[in-house]
């Protein structure tokens, strides 16, 4: 499994905790996207959106670094879940958060 580094040291992402938290913030995007999802698929189908589950804010474009780029500039603390609009479910997701990582 990958390590990575963060503002505040390295990460496992093996780590149990870690792992929860992707599962939760996963579970919470999907709910926010859920909510809007035959509104984005009728305006936004095959752009990504990027979900801050802290706001509950989304962002959309056609280029998944420009639908981040529009969600951190809304809120740079956000914790970000990007999803391809329109896409089966089992590829459509991603997640980012707000500070910078770095493999090792």
């Amino acid at each position: 499994m990958a390590k990575i580094n963060n503002d505040e040291g390295p990460l496992d992402s093996r780590d149990p905790l870690l792992r929860a938290d992707i599962k939760r913030i996963a579970r919470l995007a999907n709910e926010i996207y859920e909510a809007v999802r035959p509104q984005l698929q009728r305006t936004h189908s095959g752009q990504f959106a990027a979900i801050d589950i802290v706001s509950g804010t989304i962002s959309t474009d056609r280029f998944p670094e420009k639908a981040l780029e529009a969600a951190r500039a809304k809120n740079p603390d956000g914790v970000f879940h990007l999803v391809k609009i329109g896409a089966d479910a089992a590829f459509r997701n991603f997640m980012f958060h707000a500070r910078r990582v770095r493999a090792l």
